[in-house]
């Protein structure tokens, strides 16, 4: 069962392991309609999650899982009002998104699911809540801030991920799980004359301050951090911002198309992130918010059950 399931990046992960998606809620349509694409045999449900649809929530998980039946309830709140990154929003909901937060984890230990899943954005009011749930719930709760770098992913996203301690304790300690991340121009095509990737969240390099110099190398006093190579781990990737390519004297080329964005995130080709009747703005927004699948596929055990490094079946 997935929760504040999005464009589907755990449903994928975790059905590359073998899992049964039975159920995926979201009260993003758009989302929802691209997971509804890539899993029709899944049960949708478009619907604000929170206390006051709890017990609606409770009924429609018995509905699809079946009495006795072993599974696994993941959850992913929206972490835009959360992270280091909502001063980009107009308005702070600190804690609106921190009171989420809290209903989902108490829902799990509501409902006691066989195995149960969470992530989130990376703050300190985040780790001190799963600090002190873990006082007392030492034998369901187990959590780690992770850099999904360090799991192959071609950028350095970094987040806090909770569970079930029979799926984070293999996934944080078992050394087969890491890989050296993937760069850009090993896992999408750039654009012929491109040299720099640019990050979503970055400055435009202005143009009146590249330099040219005489070994034909430039630069620009207006770039801080905001620019790496395509032959480099990628930066982050963000909702509504997708990354650019640049030529060599820092001029724009175009923007990464959501399925390149998809690409970064460990989507497999065959997951279709735009389509028809799903505007690119929409894409781009619900793939930049999306939970690698690698990661899911590696916490749900796929990563020791014969499916190989960029998620298809072996």
């Amino acid at each position: 069962v997935d929760l504040f399931a999005g464009l589907g990046g755990w449903s994928c992960g975790a059905r590359q392991s073998g899992y049964l998606i039975a159920m995926a809620v979201d009260n993003d349509e758009g989302a929802l309609n691209i997971h509804k694409h890539n899993h029709p045999e899944t049960a949708h449900y478009r619907m604000e999650l929170g206390p006051e649809t709890e017990e609606q929530l409770v009924r429609l998980i018995r509905k699809h899982v079946p009495e006795g039946a072993r599974w696994h309830l993941h959850g992913s709140p929206p972490c835009q009002t959360i992270s280091n990154l909502r001063c980009l929003h107009k308005e702070d909901h600190f804690d609106d998104g921190m009171a989420l937060v809290m209903w989902y984890l108490n829902l799990v230990f509501k409902l006691k699911p066989t195995t149960w899943t969470f992530e989130q954005a990376c703050e300190r009011e985040i780790m001190g809540m799963l600090r002190w749930l873990r006082y007392s719930h030492t034998d369901t709760l187990e959590f780690s801030r992770v850099d999904f770098a360090d799991y192959g992913l071609c950028q350095h996203r970094i987040r806090v991920l909770a569970g079930s301690p029979t799926l984070l304790n293999p996934f944080l300690n078992d050394p087969t799980l890491r890989a050296p991340p993937r760069v850009v121009s090993d896992l999408v095509t750039p654009p012929d004359n491109a040299v720099f990737l640019k990050s979503g969240t970055g400055v435009t390099p202005k143009p009146h301050a590249t330099v040219a110099h005489p070994d034909g190398t430039f630069t620009n006093s207006s770039i801080r951090r905001d620019v790496r190579t395509i032959h480099e781990i990628a930066w982050t990737c963000v909702a509504y911002h997708p990354h650019a390519y640049l030529t060599i004297d820092f001029k724009h080329i175009r923007d990464q198309t959501p399925r390149e964005s998809a690409t970064l995130q460990s989507f497999p080709e065959s997951y279709v992130v735009h389509p028809k009747g799903c505007s690119k703005r929409a894409a781009q927004t619900a793939v930049g918010n999306a939970l690698p699948p690698l990661i899911a596929r590696l916490l749900t055990g796929g990563g020791r059950h014969g499916v190989n490094q960029v998620g298809q079946l072996e």
